[in-house]
């Protein structure tokens, strides 16, 4: 798609503007099946990733569409697909901006979404897809999991594969349940 001519400076208006481009139809189709995600990739010249950043989702406005920099990395992808799941950062990495802010910064409505041990951790010299250290393995948190003898998560406070489990159950449900309503209707 090409953005040219349009600000490229808040991922909802991004959103907004691929819904404009792609068409009212095929936006409907992909918003109404909650197993489809889409994104779009920005170049380095479009202005919108700064320095560090290479990758952002806002779950609570749209649980199904990401941005991704034109040099995000192998795990990138995952890791944006982790927060559409309601996967977080760890809390010892240096965005630490998790428990309050969370909370602070999610609608009432998605505020049962938010568990404390859906946080990335680090494990024998690495981390885990949710965290920022510089050398990651790709998996997400859990306590069922070893690198270099050291468990990556804890099932208090890190978690993430149970919450990516919980999640893919609730989308099960909601698939069924669409399945059930668009065939009671025909």
């Amino acid at each position: 798609m090409d953005f040219s001519g349009r600000a490229l400076f808040d991922i909802d208006k991004i959103r907004e503007d691929l819904a404009e481009l792609i068409g009212e139809e095929k936006h409907r189709y992909i918003e109404s099946s909650p197993n489809h995600f889409y994104g779009v990739i920005l170049a380095d010249d479009d202005g919108y990733f700064e320095e560090y950043t290479i990758g952002t989702t806002n779950p609570d406005v749209n649980s199904q569409f990401f941005l991704l920099s034109e040099h995000a990395d192998e795990y990138t992808l995952e890791h944006e697909l982790g927060h559409l799941s309601w996967a977080w950062h760890d809390d010892r990495s240096w965005f630490k901006v998790l428990d309050e802010t969370l909370e602070k910064h999610t609608s009432d409505m998605n505020k049962d979404r938010l568990k404390p041990y859906a946080r990335g951790y680090q494990c024998g010299g690495a981390g885990t897809i949710m965290s920022y250290e510089s050398e990651l393995l790709s998996i997400y948190s859990s306590p069922e999991i070893t690198n270099n003898g050291r468990a990556c998560g804890d099932p208090l406070h890190a978690d993430n594969a149970r919450q990516l489990r919980e999640f893919a159950e609730a989308l099960r449900v909601k698939l069924q349940a669409i399945q059930v309503s668009t065939e009671s209707s025909s």
